[in-house]
C-alpha cells in the first residue's frame, strides 16, 4: 500500500493520525552518543558548588591554653564541689606491701602450676595395649555367640517329641471307630483287605438262624 493511499484511508476514518507531519520531532546532536560516557562521568566527579564554598573561619573557637589547663580547673572545680566537702581523704583499698613487685613472680607460679596439673592428669590415661584389644574381641565374640543362639531358637519351631503311638492312645476309642468308619473308602486297600477278613472271622461266632434274618432283611439275590 502507498503513503498517499494509507493517508486518504486516514482522512477516511476521520483520525487525527491525518493530519499529522511525518517529520522526525527531536533531533539528536551529532556525536552525542560517542561522548554520552565520558560526559557523565565527569559529572559524576565533578564536586559540587556547595563544597567550593571557601572557609575563612572556624565555627568553633578554643581559647589558648585551654587543653593544658584542664586538668587543673577540674581539680579545682572538684574541690570547691559540696558534695566531696564531707566525704573522708583516706584510701577506701589498702594494697598490701610489695604487692606490685611481687606480681610478675606470682603469675609466672600460677601458670606453671595450671601446666603441672594439666600434664598430671593426662598422665592418669591407662592404655591397656594388646590385653584391651584382646577383651573387646572377647567381648565382640560373646555378643556375636548370643545374638546367633537367640535368632536360631527365635526361626527354627519347636519340635514335638511326642510319639505318635502315645498320642494315638491319649484319643477315646469311640472317637477312632468314627474316623475309621467316616474315612473307610480313603484308606490303604491292604487296611481295608484286613477289615474285611476280621468281619468275615467274626462270623463265626454267629449262628445260621441269625444270618438268614439278616439276608431276608437286608434283601439278597441266590446266585447259581
Amino acid at each position: 500500500m502507498k503513503p498517499n493511499d494509507i493517508i486518504k484511508e486516514l482522512e477516511e476514518m476521520d483520525s487525527p493520525l491525518a493530519g499529522m507531519s511525518r517529520v522526525m520531532p527531536y533531533m539528536v546532536p551529532e556525536g552525542y552518543f560517542n561522548s554520552l560516557n565520558n560526559d557523565i562521568t565527569g559529572r559524576i566527579f565533578q564536586p559540587s558548588a556547595a563544597l567550593l564554598i571557601e572557609r575563612t573561619n572556624t565555627p568553633f573557637d578554643v581559647p589558648q591554653g585551654y587543653f593544658q589547663m584542664l586538668p587543673e580547673q577540674l581539680l579545682n572545680a572538684a574541690k570547691a564541689s559540696d558534695a566531696l566537702a564531707d566525704m573522708p581523704k583516706a584510701m577506701p583499698f589498702a594494697t598490701p606491701a610489695g604487692y606490685f613487685e611481687g606480681l610478675p613472680q606470682q603469675l609466672r607460679q600460677a601458670a606453671k602450676q595450671a601446666d603441672e596439673i594439666t600434664v598430671e592428669r593426662k598422665t592418669k590415661t591407662i592404655l591397656l595395649g594388646k590385653v584391651g584389644k584382646t577383651l573387646r574381641w572377647a567381648a565382640a565374640a560373646v555378643l556375636l555367640l548370643g545374638i546367633s543362639v537367640g535368632s536360631y531358637k527365635m526361626l527354627t519351631p519347636a519340635v514335638d517329641t511326642v510319639s505318635t503311638e502315645t498320642a494315638l492312645a491319649s484319643v477315646p476309642n469311640n472317637v477312632l471307630n468314627d474316623y475309621v468308619d467316616q474315612n473307610f473308602t480313603d484308606m490303604d486297600p491292604e487296611v481295608r483287605d484286613m477289615q474285611a477278613v476280621a468281619n468275615i472271622n467274626g462270623l463265626d461266632k454267629v449262628n445260621a438262624e441269625e444270618i438268614e434274618y439278616y439276608l431276608n432283611e437286608t434283601g439278597w439275590e441266590e446266585t447259581l
